[in-house]
This record gives C-alpha cells, structure tokens and sequence, in this order.
C-alpha cells in the first residue's frame, strides 16, 4: 500500500512540474495573430541568405583629347567596368551588357562585347574593359557619349536587391577641359 502511494504521489509531483512546462510551450509557440515575422523571415536573415548583384562604377581610365586624321579635335578614354556580388549566396549564372550610345542618335549599343553570361561567388568583385583594345573615340563636341552596364536584365537570377543592376555614367566636362593633349600617331606603311 505505501508502495501504491508512494508512486501516485510521484507522478502527481511530475504531472504538476511537467504540464504547465507543456502547456507554456503550446503557447509560446503558436504566435497570437498581427504578431511579428518568425526569426527566418527577418528582412536582414532574408538578405543575407540571397545574392545581390551590384553595378559599381564606371570609370574612363586614360582621358585624352587629340589630332584626327582630318585636323579635327577628339577625345578618347577607355571606360572600365565594376561590378559584385553583395550578398551571401552565389548568384549562379547572369547577363552581363556594356553599351555606349550614340551621342546624336541616343541609340544604345554593344560596346567592348556582345551581352555575355558571369556568375560570382559571395563578396566576388569583377572588373572589365581599361584596356588599350577598349578605347573609345569620339569628336570634340558637346555632344558626350554616355557608358551602360546592365547586369541580370533578364532577372534570371533572385536578388536581395533588385534596383542596383544598372549604371549609366557619361563623361563630365570638367574632366574634358583637364584632359591632356596627345599628338596623333603616324602610321608606318
């Protein structure tokens, strides 16, 4: 018979202990409605976890204005292209276009390379173009051509960011009035 009491009095003490711990956790658990997101679906955690591709600069490397074959004042420079990958996951595989556009017609073309595929692991930055094979030329006027890097267009890939893939720069006229001269190169037949 003590026995009998014995266990009864015991499962009565972890029935008391146990319950209110269940019954607490049923109810932290079911969040009451209007409450906040859970902890996976915080905008930062959310972010982090997807790849952010990034137009970051274009930059007119070798600014210089020179002689045309016909007298004529024209300047020169060899635009280079920047672009990453902010976020935290691979961003996979992505359109990549450098365009230039006509400064009369505003038209928009390829320029350096046809649209091309890149991908980029976390944090990767790439640079294209500024290079000799890269100059551009055009004559001194105040019509200025205008330099476009488009990433993702097609938006194959899901980002964190979707509003940074383009970057439109043209070159200012300050940087013109300051660009040194060079004498144009004869050519040797």
């Amino acid at each position: 018979m003590k026995k009998r009491a014995f266990i009864a009095a015991l499962a009565a003490g972890c029935i008391v202990l146990v319950v209110p711990g269940l019954l607490g956790q049923v109810k932290t658990q079911s969040p009451p409605s209007g409450a906040a997101k859970p902890a996976n679906e915080r905008p930062g955690l959310v972010t982090a976890l997807k790849p952010d591709i990034v137009a970051v600069s274009i930059e007119f490397l070798n600014l210089r204005s020179h002689t045309g074959p016909q007298g004529e004042k024209r300047y020169s420079c060899m635009p280079r292209y920047t672009f990453k990958n902010a976020g935290g996951l691979a961003t996979g595989t992505f359109d990549v276009v450098f365009e230039i556009q006509n400064p009369v017609t505003k038209e928009w073309y390829f320029y350096l390379t046809p649209a091309y595929q890149s991908s980029l692991a976390p944090g990767e930055i790439r640079h294209f173009g500024g290079q000799p094979v890269d100059e551009c030329n055009w004559a001194a006027t105040d019509e200025r051509p205008k330099f476009r890097l488009r990433l993702d267009f097609n938006h194959a890939v899901t980002e964190s960011n979707e509003n940074n893939n383009d970057l439109e720069k043209q070159v200012r006229l300050m940087m013109l009035q300051s660009a040194p001269s060079a004498p144009l190169k004869k050519k040797i037949n």
